[in-house]
C-alpha cells in the first residue's frame, strides 16, 4: 500500500524518503532487464558567444575557463562526448579545427559525425581549445549574433 503515518503539523512522516512526493521530477535508472538498448552516450555540447560584446566584456574568457574546471564533474566519463561551436555573425564549428558556416538562412552542419569528440581520449586537445579560445577572437569586430541557428545547428548535432 502506498500510505504513510502522518506527524504532528500532517505531514508524511517518510517525505524525505520519497523523493516522488516531494520533486517535480524523478529519474530512475531501470535495469538492464527493462532495455531495449544501451544506454546513449552522454553528449555536452556547448555553444560560446563570441561576437565583440561578449569578447569586450571577458565572458569568453569566463566561460573558457569555467568550462575547462568543471570537464572531471561531467557525468558519464569515460563514454562522455563533448564539443564546441562559437557564434558572432557566422557560426563556427570544431572538429578541434574551426569550421566556418556563413550562410544562416539555410544552416547545415558541416561534418556532424566529427564534431563531437570522446573526452577522456581527447582531453588535452579540449583543454588546449579552451585555452586558446580567448585569444582566437580577441581582434574580431562583430557585433552581430547568430544565436537562433547556433542553436539550431547544436540540436542537430546532438540529434545525430
Amino acid at each position: 500500500e502506498y500510505c504513510a503515518q502522518l506527524d504532528a503539523t500532517g505531514r508524511r512522516v517518510d517525505l524525505n524518503q520519497r523523493p516522488e512526493v516531494t520533486k517535480g521530477t524523478v529519474e530512475y535508472v531501470a535495469p538492464t532487464d527493462y532495455m531495449v538498448r544501451p544506454p546513449m552516450l552522454p553528449v555536452y555540447f556547448f555553444l560560446i558567444d563570441v561576437s565583440i560584446t561578449a569578447v569586450r566584456s571577458v565572458m569568453v574568457e569566463v566561460v573558457a575557463q569555467t568550462i575547462n574546471s568543471c570537464l572531471d564533474e561531467l557525468p558519464g566519463i569515460p563514454r562522455t562526448q563533448i564539443g564546441f561551436a562559437t557564434f558572432d555573425s557566422t557560426i563556427h564549428f570544431y572538429n578541434m579545427k574551426m569550421l566556418v558556416v556563413s550562410d544562416l538562412d539555410d544552416i547545415f552542419v558541416p561534418l556532424p559525425d566529427y564534431l563531437l569528440v570522446n573526452l577522456s581520449e581527447s582531453r588535452s586537445v579540449v583543454e588546449t581549445f579552451l585555452d586558446s579560445l580567448p585569444s582566437m577572437f580577441q581582434d574580431k569586430v562583430n557585433l552581430e549574433s547568430a544565436f537562433g541557428p547556433a542553436l539550431k545547428a547544436a540540436f542537430t548535432i546532438m540529434v545525430c
